[in-house]
This record gives structure tokens, C-alpha cells and sequence, in this order.
């Protein structure tokens, strides 16, 4: 019951300490505080956790507001104990009581998620985010005896579930291939960038999984697509191995790196690339690197932020005035926030801007921007610090005004504990970025997959690769499904599919690679070896060319068809 599927952090990898910087030693009391609010008044007050003696917690339900803040408080907590900035003297508890709260908050949330408890939380659209950072807090545990070999479990089942929902996922754009807006006033930049979030936490946390390769490539492609611009869709540049051209099916950000969101121009959600930097933060505990499609566009996102130059009374596209007095984002020489078509969020957020200038510094995508990260995070993370000098249990808000999101002091703590890892990852030199060609996958829910012809019914047997798969009936090859994957690197490439196995399926299934020295059929038996990535053989790819592996019903039983892989030789 232990989950040997997780790869736990190797701790002896990290020998520099702590970072003593006054940026790091600031983000490190930010977060401390965020720690003694959550220890006292928010655990045994407002949520009176204390009162529940029982193993795990009861969050009184399973929706937004009773799963994400108490997993933001898990992450908070579980970066402070595992790299050792807590200290008692801030938050007044002792470190082992911390951990109890800690272990206690992780453990509960996951034997509460749907796939350990029956009517439990998530599968639904924004537990992604949930899983990933309980999925964290958990990981950052591993080893601790607050987490039992079955509490280890069901944290790995838990993002294992959650990251399985979206092999297959049709990526969501703002605007289409032809420029037009398919989800008026509603870029998917930050919906897109926390299922990146979660693809890329199972991934590090689960380097040996069978379903890593499909993992991986989605979180590539999610974290691509948040903020990709209507200048990228026809793009040659390679990133992990693709052209843009090919990764991309719309856009979510426009050329200038704004981002539309909440039916207007809106700085914080242009922050949420801290989201995509987060495949940072889990490759780098992990000791791998960061593929390059993490920080795709963040150095444009961050430079609007920065340096673009709002004119009073013009119209930014879409439509929509852009509202006085002007100027840019962020001020020289200010904490202040400049919101260029008004503000929904509250007036006094400044912990996500904390973390893009946090991220931007150590991640290096701070370069197009006329001040650096280090120069906004000294005023964005100080304002922060101040707000939460005003209250004795450190909490960071005064009032809902300066920030309406109900579960505003969670959301700090999340972020501050981002910001922090973020700083000892660098600090450990354990950060790297790499632009290395990844598996292909494509799977029957993808755009890359069509039927062509028959009927082929869905179904969702235990061994499938993502939700579900296709079947048809035996016959003569009148039915077939196609998966046309986009090459865009000529070389050789082994090609694998993955089926799922019964005894009543085709001992002879047919699959047609099509490749540019000509046409294979490997006739496959999918009675057995399901579940599991097959290997049809090796074969040759030009660049800038459609694949084509197609599989028919031309077979004595059933034919079940579920996802191919396409890896580049070197």
C-alpha cells in the first residue's frame, strides 16, 4: 500500500540551505505568517478543525469553498516544515504541532477525493488546481509518519485520477485558428494553466507511471495553448518538438500578452502564468528539467505587465474603454496595481503580482522587461508583508474590499508558499530548462482523431488509457478510426498504440502506419497486453507532415481503439 508508482523527492539532493537574500527572507516571513494564521485562528476558529477528533477532517462538503482553501493551507504548510524556513518564533507553534496540522489537512483531503471516498470531491472543473496543490503538499510529506502507507496511496490516487481526466482533453481557446472569439470576455489562459499545473505535478510525482508519456504531452500542450497569441498559430518555432503551428488550435492571449478575462482587460488573470511556472517548481523537486513549452510567453505576458502603455479613453480589442489615469500596470517606484479597464478582484491583492516577480527573476523571463523582477518584488511582497503586520494573528486582509474572493488568506498562503519554493529551488541550483522533443500521444478524445467510417460505440473499461475508448464490431474493414498526429521533425519514430483487453476482442486488429517510405499493417491481438503502451514498430517521418495510423474492422472479434504514441528516435 505504500504506492511505489511515486518517486519520492530526494532530499539529500539539496545540500545550499536556506536563502538568506532579503527577498527570500521577506517571502520566507510572508509565508511564516500565512502559517500562524492558518495554525490558530483559521484552523481552530473559523473552521474549528480542532473540535474534530476523528482521523480525517470533514470539510463540509465537497465544492470550491470546502476543498481549495484548506489545500492551499496543506501546500503553505507542508513548504515550510519540508524546507525548513518555518520557524515558532513567527507563528508561535511548535513544529510538531505544525506537522500535525499539515499531515492531518493532507491526508483528509485526499481520502476525501471521489476516487478513495464513494461521493467524495472532485472530477469536477477547477479540482485540478485542488489536487495539484494537496497532490504537492502530500508529495512534500512523503516520508513524514503524519501520512500512513494508505494516506501515501490515496494522495497518489487522487492525482492520479485527476491527471487521467484529461488525456484526450480538447485543449479550450479564446479565439479559433480564423481569429474569432469562440468564449467572448473568457480567455482559458488560467483554466488551461492549472490543468497544466496538475498534468505536470503527476508527472514529476510520478516519473515510471504507464500513462507519464500521455501526461506529459498534454501538460505541454495545455501550457503552450494558456497564453499563446494569434502570432503563434503560424509559427515554425520548435518547442519540445513541435512547431507552434502544430501544438496550437486558437489562442488565449493577444500579441500584446494581455489576456481578456472577466469581460475585460485583467491584469491578474495575466498572472497566472505563475501556473505554468509551477512545471518548474515539481520538475525541479523532482531533479529534472523544465521543458521549455512551462515558460512559453511568459517573458511577453510579464513585459505588458511591465512596460505596456494604456492611453486613457481608446478602445482595447474586443471593445471596452480603457479607464483613466493611464499608463502601465505596474507603477515605478510603487506597490500600487494599475487596472486599465477596472478592477472585480478587490483593490489590495499583491501576492500573485509577488510571485510573477519572484518567478520572472529566478525562471529568467523577466529579460524584455524595462525593471526587473527583483526591483516589483521588493515593493509587491513588502505591501504584503506590511498588510499582515497590522493584524496580531498575521492574517492579510483588513477588509472583504481589498479583496472580494472568499477565500482570500488561503489564496496567500498558496501563492506566498510558491514564491518561497521557488526561491530554494534556485537557490539549491536545482532549476533547468530544456527544449527536448517529447512522445506524441494522441488519444480517441483528441482533435488529431477521427472516425472515418462505422459505428464505433464508447465505452470506459478499467484498463483504458484516458475517460473511455471506441469499439466496433468485426467486419471487412468498413469500419476505421484515424490518428493523424502532426510531425514536425522528419526522423525515425517508434510508433506504439494502446488498446484495452478482453477475450471476446480481435486476435488480429489491424493498424495501417502510413509513413513516407510507404504503408505498414501490423495486425495486433487485443485479447491480451492491454492496458499498456505495444510496440508497432519503427518508421520514417517528414517533417511538416501529417501521420496516419488508421485501424479497421477488418478482424475475426472485436476491435477496440484507445490512443497511439509517436516517439522520435535519436
Amino acid at each position: 500500500m505504500a504506492s511505489p508508482l511515486v518517486v519520492p523527492i530526494e532530499w539529500t539532493r539539496f545540500t545550499a540551505g536556506r536563502p538568506a537574500d532579503n527577498g527570500s527572507l521577506r517571502i520566507g516571513t510572508v509565508l511564516n505568517n500565512t502559517n500562524r494564521y492558518a495554525l490558530t485562528t483559521w484552523y481552530n476558529t473559523i473552521k474549528n478543525f480542532d473540535a474534530q477528533t476523528a482521523t480525517y477532517l470533514d470539510f463540509g462538503g465537497i465544492a470550491e469553498g470546502n476543498i481549495r482553501p484548506p489545500a492551499s493551507e496543506a501546500l503553505a504548510l507542508a513548504t515550510s516544515l519540508s524546507t525548513g524556513v518555518y520557524n515558532p518564533a513567527i507563528t508561535g507553534v511548535a513544529v510538531a504541532t505544525a506537522k500535525s496540522v499539515a499531515g492531518k489537512l493532507t491526508r483528509s483531503l485526499a481520502y476525501r477525493h471521489r476516487i478513495n471516498l464513494n461521493g467524495g470531491w472532485g472530477g469536477v472543473w477547477q479540482s485540478g488546481l485542488w489536487a495539484a496543490y494537496a497532490g504537492v503538499a502530500g508529495w512534500l510529506m512523503w516520508n513524514d509518519p503524519t501520512l500512513s502507507a494508505t494516506d501515501r496511496q490515496n494522495v497518489r490516487q487522487m492525482v492520479e485520477y485527476e491527471a487521467n481526466r484529461y488525456i484526450g482533453y480538447k485543449v479550450q481557446y479564446y479565439r479559433d485558428t480564423a481569429g474569432t472569439i469562440v468564449y467572448p470576455g473568457d480567455s482559458k489562459a488560467e483554466e488551461n494553466a492549472w490543468i497544466a499545473m496538475l498534468l505536470q505535478t503527476a508527472t514529476a510525482m510520478m516519473s515510471n507511471h504507464p500513462n507519464h508519456a500521455a501526461w506529459f504531452y498534454k501538460g505541454i500542450e495545455m501550457m503552450i495553448s494558456a497564453f499563446s497569441r494569434i502570432a503563434d498559430i503560424t509559427s515554425t518555432t520548435a518547442v519540445n518538438g513541435r512547431s507552434l503551428a502544430h501544438w496550437l488550435y486558437g489562442s488565449n492571449a493577444n500579441n500584446d500578452g494581455t489576456v481578456i478575462n472577466h469581460n475585460r482587460l485583467h491584469p491578474d488573470y495575466m498572472t497566472t502564468i505563475s501556473q505554468k511556472a509551477y512545471s518548474a517548481i515539481v520538475n525541479s523537486l523532482a531533479g529534472t528539467p523544465t521543458p521549455k513549452g512551462a515558460l512559453f510567453n511568459c517573458d511577453t505576458v510579464y513585459d505588458a505587465l511591465v512596460d505596456l502603455n494604456f492611453i486613457p479613453g481608446s478602445t482595447y480589442p474586443p471593445g471596452g474603454t480603457i479607464t483613466p489615469p493611464g499608463g502601465t500596470i505596474y507603477r515605478d517606484g510603487t506597490s500600487d496595481i494599475y487596472y486599465p479597464q477596472g478592477n472585480d478582484w478587490g483593490t489590495r491583492r499583491r501576492m500573485h503580482f509577488a510571485l510573477n516577480d519572484t518567478q520572472a527573476d529566478a525562471f529568467g523571463f523577466d529579460g524584455m522587461a524595462s525593471q526587473k523582477g527583483s526591483y516589483w518584488e521588493a515593493y509587491h511582497a513588502q505591501l504584503v508583508l506590511d498588510m499582515q503586520l497590522r493584524h496580531s494573528d498575521r492574517h492579510t486582509y483588513a477588509t472583504a474590499t481589498e479583496d472580494t474572493y472568499t477565500g482570500r488568506e488561503e489564496w496567500v498562503a498558496a501563492h506566498a508558499a510558491q514564491a518561497y519554493l521557488t526561491k530554494w529551488l534556485v537557490h539549491q541550483r536545482a532549476f533547468s530548462i530544456n527544449n527536448a522533443s517529447v512522445p506524441i500521444v494522441v488519444d480517441n478524445l483528441d482533435r488529431e482523431f477521427t472516425v472515418v467510417a462505422g459505428t464505433w460505440t464508447t465505452t470506459a473499461p478499467p484498463d483504458r488509457l484516458g475517460p473511455d475508448v471506441r469499439y466496433t464490431a468485426a467486419g471487412t474493414g468498413s469500419s476505421r478510426v484515424r490518428f493523424t498526429p502532426r510531425i514536425s521533425v522528419a526522423g525515425d519514430y517508434q510508433v506504439s498504440a494502446w488498446w484495452t483487453a478482453f477475450p471476446n476482442h480481435a486476435t488480429n486488429a489491424p493498424y495501417t502506419i502510413r509513413h513516407s517510405a510507404g504503408s505498414t499493417v501490423v495486425r495486433t491481438n487485443q485479447e491480451t497486453n492491454g492496458g499498456q503502451w505495444r510496440d508497432l514498430g519503427t518508421y520514417p517521418f517528414n517533417a511538416g507532415t501529417t501521420g496516419i495510423i488508421e485501424l479497421s474492422n477488418d478482424a475475426n472479434e472485436y476491435v477496440t481503439a484507445d490512443a497511439i504514441k509517436l516517439e522520435l528516435v535519436p
